[in-house]
């Protein structure tokens, strides 16, 4: 199995051991998991919901670009 490696900063790693050792698994596996939720949604559905942030938050982005 491929291994990736990632760099993050120290307040999110501590993050992530904290909530994989509320669950009782390993921060890997906690990691993981995510992983295999988000390349599991149908990538229609995260255009669709990135669509719809970009058009809810349109005026925002307008904004903070001046």
């Amino acid at each position: 199995m491929p291994t990736i490696t990632i760099t993050l900063p120290e307040e999110k790693a501590t993050k992530i051991r904290e909530i994989a050792k509320n669950m009782n698994i390993d921060p890997e596996e906690l990691i993981k998991v995510g992983i295999e939720d988000l390349i599991s949604i149908p990538e229609d559905e995260i255009r669709k919901a990135m669509s719809y942030v970009v058009e809810k938050n349109k005026g925002l982005y307008i904004r903070l670009a001046k």
